[in-house]
């Protein structure tokens, strides 16, 4: 994953190669979001990561923590 994009309602997960994953049912509202990007290692301001945007636009983070391309195949 490189990018995590959250809604109001839902949560985008974007990979490297620009394909994206979409899960709904919960979004910045809900109190479970910040344990949702935390899994997913993006970098995020605990205090403004449930403030909702004007016209559900999305709120995007960048994932600095994540492991490199092919490690889990390395012995």
């Amino acid at each position: 994953m490189r990018r995590v994009r959250v809604g109001a309602t839902h949560v985008i997960a974007i990979d490297i190669n620009g394909d994206s994953l979409r899960i709904d049912g919960i979004g910045a509202e809900d109190p479970e979001i910040t344990d949702l990007l935390k899994l997913a290692g993006a970098s995020y301001n605990p205090t403004t990561v449930h403030d909702t945007l004007p016209n559900d636009d999305l709120q995007e983070y960048e994932v600095v923590r994540a492991d490199p391309w092919g490690h889990d195949r390395v012995l």
